[in-house]
């Protein structure tokens, strides 16, 4: 076992970081400097941190721009296509990948879908359903396609993994392999992205192209882990717990109202833990008020994580002495 693993892993996820590793320190990866998504210059950021989850050699530096906080050089297209072929469901995952598996994520898609779809009621209010044509960009296992298709939406995904297509249509899902040049010929009234954004190469043009396959007034729904929002729920104020090698971006509100701008999208509605509508437009777009920048945001977790703890034990003392003050009283 590789001396940085510091949490506990099971051993498919062991050999899976040992594996990566291993091609990150031999060049069978290869790594490449990028400009910031909104057009910042790569000498336009600072310093973040150089800890992630599984302990890859990788530094992260937030823009001093728009605010986005990315991996810097980032792993090529090439790169991340074999990474997410061979590797990434070992590592993620704490069993190795089965039938049993794929139905317990396809499971957990249908609870986000109704999430997403309850969250949302009055963007789809003055939207008749079965009019409507969706597209879930990066649709995993189809669990989402499967329950928006219960509404009598037209439903269409894609996804890299093989293996995921091939389980998603065997649900009878239309579902093809492949990114955004997957059905080349339609447009759509919704896209979705849940949990995509972060672990593109190039989510600019990525953005770019689908904002393209939008039908006029069409809409985007954007789901990824805001890092303004690593408190005690998620993370305990722990940035090496939310920083992961396969999240090469890693954005604020803000950052992503910026890149949504680019492919003229605005803001409909959104939260910290980003779970952001945006609406396509043909107008300039507002981008909302900029946000203090990320490493301030980062030092406050630093701060955060060493008092929580303390929080805690005071919180918890505090309730046991007012207990006692309650039965006193009573006496």
């Amino acid at each position: 076992m590789k001396k940085y693993i510091k949490y506990k892993f099971t051993d498919s996820q062991v050999e899976a970081i040992n594996q990566l590793s291993n091609l990150i320190e031999n060049g069978k990866y290869t790594f490449k400097y990028q400009t910031c998504p909104c057009g910042a210059e790569i000498l336009d950021t600072e310093f973040i941190t150089n800890k992630e989850k599984f302990g890859m050699p990788i530094n992260y530096y937030g823009c001093t721009k728009c605010g986005l906080i990315r991996v810097m050089p980032n792993m090529d297209k090439k790169s991340w296509l074999d990474f997410y072929k061979n590797i990434y469901m070992y590592l993620q995952k704490k069993k190795i990948p089965s039938k049993d598996t794929y139905q317990k994520y396809f499971n957990i898609e249908i609870d986000n879908a109704k999430n997403i779809f309850k969250n949302a009621k009055s963007i789809f209010k003055s939207k008749k359903l079965s009019s409507l044509e969706l597209f879930d960009f990066g649709c995993g296992y189809g669990g989402m396609l499967s329950y928006f298709e219960t509404l009598n939406i037209k439903s269409f995904g894609c996804d890299y993994d093989d293996e995921a297509v091939k389980f998603a249509k065997e649900k009878g899902l239309t579902v093809e392999v492949g990114g955004v040049e997957t059905f080349k010929n339609k447009k759509f009234d919704i896209i979705l992205m849940s949990h995509v954004i972060e672990h593109l190469d190039n989510p600019k043009k990525t953005l770019l192209d689908l904002s393209g396959k939008l039908k006029e007034g069409g809409i985007i729904y954007i789901e990824t882990p805001g890092y303004r929002d690593i408190g005690p729920e998620r993370y305990h104020y722990n940035k090496e717990k939310y920083f992961r090698f396969y999240h090469p971006f890693c954005f604020d509100l803000y950052s992503l109202n910026v890149l949504a701008a680019k492919a003229s999208l605005e803001l409909l509605e959104g939260s910290e833990w980003i779970k952001a509508w945006y609406l396509k437009k043909n107008t300039k777009v507002n981008l909302g008020k900029k946000p203090i920048k990320p490493k301030l945001i980062m030092l406050i977790y630093s701060l955060k994580r060493i008092i929580w703890p303390i929080e805690l034990i005071f919180n918890k003392f505090k309730r046991k002495f007012l207990k006692i003050m309650f039965r006193f009283g009573k006496k």
